[in-house]
């Protein structure tokens, strides 16, 4: 099912039609295998990921639609590497934040802030409730207190923040309407930053940022953009004051998209640091939330 598994690069000139094409399970084997009697779906390898894991991060969206009518669990967690050494275990719509398609597209046009729409593909899938379920607000809560904590007051809001960020008809209008605000104002150019920063060295090397740059965008949206700022658009515009919850949402689903989307799937190259496998088998020994692999072979059963 997975003939392209070893193909995880970001490396691609394709256009994200191209690479969402060569990546996607063939879907008569799919629809003949879901159509076996007593078939499980929630099977994870020792990742921890499952088949709709795997879609999601092949950007496979008819593949997962199959999946979740048949009863896959969209709130089981895979391990994902921020490091070498440093692990984490996400579901599935955060991991669309890792999307080979999206990333080796947006990669060589270096439009990175359009991976916060990554979420989005999945939008009428959100919109039917198959992420409503009280892990994933657990979930979301989790990455509020221990990854976003300037954000935790969002907590209050914790279990609609899925169909608010990642939902189509699920969302608020006013919701909708500030990710187009939020876009042209912050992410188009970075120009109208003068007008909104209080600090007048950050608005001089903000004021005509290139947010092509990989670099100079994390730091842009990580550490420049912040409450202050949205709070003195919120005023420029006349906006109704309510509406400042909204844009921390807004920019909640940019931190994430910068911070989770440079998480890999698999594990990195031990070459880049010369320790060997043994290490890190040591390493994983210690970590409670993550088993050393021992093959996966229950990938043959998707």
């Amino acid at each position: 099912m997975y003939e392209y598994l070893e193909d995880l690069s970001l490396c691609s000139d394709d256009t994200l039609e191209d690479n969402s094409a060569s990546l996607c399970v063939k879907q008569d084997f799919l629809t003949y295998m879901l159509s076996i009697k007593d078939t499980e779906v929630n099977i994870q390898n020792s990742r921890g990921q499952t088949a709709l894991f795997h879609c999601v991060i092949r950007g496979d969206i008819n593949a997962c639609n199959k999946l979740l009518k048949k009863g896959a669990n969209a709130a089981l967690r895979g391990t994902v590497w921020e490091t070498r050494k440093q692990k984490r275990k996400m579901s599935p719509i955060f991991a669309s934040f890792l999307s080979i398609p999206i990333q080796r597209s947006l990669n060589w046009r270096n439009l990175h802030s359009e991976l916060a729409s990554a979420p989005h593909q999945y939008g009428h899938l959100v919109d039917m409730g198959y992420f409503n379920r009280k892990e994933i607000v657990e979930e979301m809560s989790e990455y509020l207190e221990n990854d976003f904590p300037e954000f935790l007051h969002l907590r209050s809001v914790c279990d609609k923040l899925v169909n608010y960020m990642f939902g189509r008809t699920s969302s608020t209008l006013q919701q909708t309407a500030t990710r187009v605000i939020f876009k042209q104002c912050f992410l188009g150019k970075t120009c109208s930053l003068t007008q909104l920063m209080p600090a007048d060295t950050l608005k001089q090397r903000f004021s005509d940022a290139d947010l092509s740059n990989l670099d100079v965008y994390d730091e842009y949206i990580n550490f420049v953009l912040n409450k202050t700022v949205l709070r003195a658009l919120v005023d420029k515009l006349n906006l109704p004051h309510d509406s400042i919850l909204s844009f921390e949402i807004e920019l909640l689903l940019h931190q994430m998209a910068s911070r989770f989307g440079a998480c890999k799937v698999l594990p990195p190259e031990n070459m880049f640091n010369g320790e060997s496998d043994s290490s890190i088998s040591s390493d994983d020994s210690n970590n409670s939330s993550f088993s050393p692999d021992e093959g996966d072979s229950d990938l043959e059963y998707w």
